[in-house]
């Protein structure tokens, strides 16, 4: 007989409910099936017009505040033994490389006949494609990325929780994923020996669900799929994944409630008896409009008070439930039945960002065998598994003269743990700039941007460091990039104007006589826009040494660097060398140049005109704008001397800065030569743009190692 076993015992119907992929006949108790018959599940939701996806640790939506969770306990479902196979369906909140990924798996004593009999077997763990047919089954033609890995009997390198090991386990190859896409985590076993080496895969697991069968998943973007191969696939809905998704550059993505403690832990509410969830440090504001809790209901306890304040006592507001309003689940005469949710529609508060709070839950009228009764979800964060929805923990007191406890006791133990939530979630809408407004009535009203249409105000974004704004305009940088307002060419993500990419080139890539270099465009004369590729070209220096040149006599000409956004470098260091043949030419570098769009730049030049002939920082536009400052190096130029440079431009929001420092040797000046700053006086001043080389009359001129620094 083919029978999946539970961590929970014993929740028959759940067998019940799976017979169809066992693919065999089961007898179940007719206690089970009476169970069936009265286990009811309700689960209420308001659909608001602004609903989005949080991209972070879980997927529970913008409009649900808490732990919008509900399980009767962890399931193990089999790979292997008779070929069972596993599939976790996962929407990806994140674009990133994918280098692995942490389960929870639980396997032991070999010589039993348990479901978790053998040493583990030999996985093999497959990243799949959705195959985007109407079930979304794993695409096993689409491997997008896979590892095999061998359990052992003392497996060493697993670490233990309770009777489970939870293993990060690493891909062969990362792969690159993207969000809002289906992937399929596809786990089989191909041990040659499947009757004595396999293991369950974890999950959370329902008595009764509705669809879907999650408030915190829609059913498409985080599901279990089972089979026994090589029949297809079913989507087990009553199961709920936990799992870690991890990335290169250290993130992650996780679902990460692994148990609940339905049996172990459960607790009455009763007369003195309470028990609370302790919401610490909440993210962002909330305003609540509905309250939703997992429970049990034993015989008619009486009204249900909820009190929701701050950890101080202050901010209290209560609420009182009918228990004729509360769903029975048979719970009179099975001990063991599931929890069902239950919910009010008058709750209107507001959590603030940063507080800690309270809600607890307490049966006042409650006589004796007529109680509510509370467990809660399981966190794995010990275990490698993130993903926790609050952060906080379930409490509990058994008495006034008691008090809280701190925390949930378990089992037998006396002493208190907090890696339990209790499954509450609030219903509403997010105030993350704590104005009393929820997000969506800002949006809706034009109080607040939201450019990007994520039902999260721009300024909360910005704010909290999930959407930069590097050129502070109140705008986030991806929409600056979308609309156009910034370039982003090398498309990461950045505005180039924050962004500038590093530049270096010393020529040596290219051919001598080769014109029209690649990432250059020559101008013609008179600081004309007109492009002439044919003024500039490769020359050789010392017999290998590949150089920028022209031996061009004409006035004004330019060769204008057009790299990937260096139309908006702002600040930054530029360096090289540069050298002339005849004292009757001119030779320099141009900065914060307007090319293609405009004639008008700074230089580091030289000419053949009196005092010009050293090294100095001149304006194009030297009739109209005017450079305040020492502008001269002081630096003599002479012929056939190599002569190295560097340029320091710093803009600020009043003036831009310009450093100079020229020489003919190895050791760089230890100070500034020229120190000059650029306020545009009546005309606006120059701020931004591309740098480039400047040539005018007579000889050969040459330029090399060219390199361009963003200073931050």
């Amino acid at each position: 007989m083919k029978l999946l076993k539970w961590s929970m015992a014993p929740p028959l119907i759940a067998i019940k409910q799976h017979l169809a992929w066992f693919g065999e006949k089961l007898s179940v108790p007719a206690a089970a099936n009476r169970r069936a018959t009265r286990m009811k599940s309700t689960n209420l939701f308001v659909v608001l017009v602004c609903l989005a996806s949080t991209v972070a640790t879980s997927q529970a939506g913008d409009d649900k505040f808490g732990i919008p969770l509900k399980a009767d306990g962890k399931s193990n479902l089999r790979v292997g033994r008779w070929d069972g196979q596993v599939s976790y369906r996962i929407k990806a909140l994140r674009s990133g490389s994918l280098t692995g990924f942490t389960y929870a798996s639980r396997f032991n004593d070999p010589g039993s006949e348990a479901y978790s009999k053998g040493n583990g077997g030999e996985f093999t763990v497959r990243l799949v494609a959705d195959d985007g047919t109407q079930d979304h089954l794993p695409d096993e033609n689409t491997v997008l990325a896979s590892v095999t890995f061998t359990f052992t009997e003392d497996p060493g390198d697993l670490v233990y929780y309770a009777d489970s090991s939870h293993r990060q386990v690493d891909f062969d190859e990362p792969y690159d994923i993207e969000e809002g896409q289906l992937y399929h985590l596809w786990f089989e076993n191909i041990d040659t020996d499947q009757a004595n080496h396999f293991s369950s895969v974890n999950d959370l697991v329902q008595i009764e669900s509705g669809i879907p069968s999650q408030p915190a998943y829609d059913d498409l973007d985080l599901a279990v799929l089972f089979r026994w191969y090589p029949n297809s696939w079913d989507h087990l809905e009553h199961h709920t994944a936990f799992y870690t998704l991890h990335f290169a550059d250290g993130g992650s993505q996780s679902q990460g409630y692994g148990d609940a403690w339905s049996q172990s832990g459960d607790h009455p509410v009763e007369g003195e008896s309470e028990v609370r969830q302790v919401i610490e440090n909440v993210k962002e504001g909330f305003i609540a409009n509905k309250i939703h809790v997992a429970l049990r209901k034993f015989n008619d306890p009486g009204l249900l008070r909820i009190t929701i304040e701050e950890s101080d006592g202050s901010n209290s507001q209560t609420i009182d439930i009918s228990s004729n309003s509360i769903n029975s689940t048979g719970c009179e005469t099975e001990p063991n039945c599931g929890v069902d949710w239950t919910s009010n529609g008058s709750v209107s508060y507001t959590f603030e960002a940063s507080k800690d709070y309270h809600i607890e839950f307490s049966a006042p009228n409650a006589t004796s065998g007529n109680y509510y009764e509370f467990f809660p979800l399981q966190e794995y964060v010990t275990t490698g598994i993130s993903g926790t929805l609050v952060n906080g923990y379930a409490d509990l007191k058994e008495t006034d003269s008691g008090g809280w406890k701190d925390g949930w006791l378990r089992g037998s133990s006396s002493t208190p743990r907090q890696d339990g939530d209790l499954m509450v979630y609030f219903e509403g809408d997010p105030d993350c700039n704590a104005n009393d407004v929820a997000d969506s009535t800002d949006i809706s009203g034009d109080t607040s941007a939201d450019c990007n249409s994520n039902c999260i105000p721009d300024e909360c974004e910005i704010a909290q460091g999930t959407s930069g704004d590097c050129n502070s305009n109140g705008i986030p940088d991806s929409c600056d990039i979308a609309s156009g307002t910034s370039d982003d060419c090398d498309t990461n993500g950045v505005p180039d104007v924050c962004d500038p990419p590093d530049y270096f080139d010393d020529f040596e890539a290219y051919d001598t006589g080769t014109t029209g270099i690649p990432g250059w465009v020559d101008t013609e004369s008179n600081s004309s826009l007109v492009v002439d590729d044919s003024l500039f070209d490769i020359a050789s220096f010392g017999g290998t040494n590949g150089v920028l040149h022209t031996s061009n006599t004409l006035t004004n000409i330019h060769a204008h660097r057009t790299p990937c956004g260096s139309e908006g470098w702002s600040s930054f260091e530029y360096t090289g060398k540069m050298r002339f043949s005849n004292s009757s030419g001119g030779i320099g570098v141009t900065f914060l140049s307007g090319f293609p769009d405009e004639a008008v730049y700074h230089r580091l030049r030289r000419t053949k005109f009196g005092t010009d002939t050293k090294f100095h920082i001149s304006p194009s536009n030297a009739g109209t704008n005017t450079l305040e400052g020492t502008t001269s190096t002081g630096v003599e130029a002479y012929s056939n001397t190599w002569y190295n440079f560097k340029i320091q431009v710093t803009n600020t929001t009043s003036q831009t800065t310009i450093k100079a420092k020229v020489w003919d040797g190895l050791t760089e000046p230890g100070t500034w030569q020229a120190d000059c700053y650029d306020d545009g006086g009546t005309y606006d001043r120059l701020t931004e743009g591309t740098f480039g080389v400047w040539s005018m009359d007579q000889g050969d001129k040459y330029w090399d190692d060219l390199k361009v620094t963003p200073i931050p």
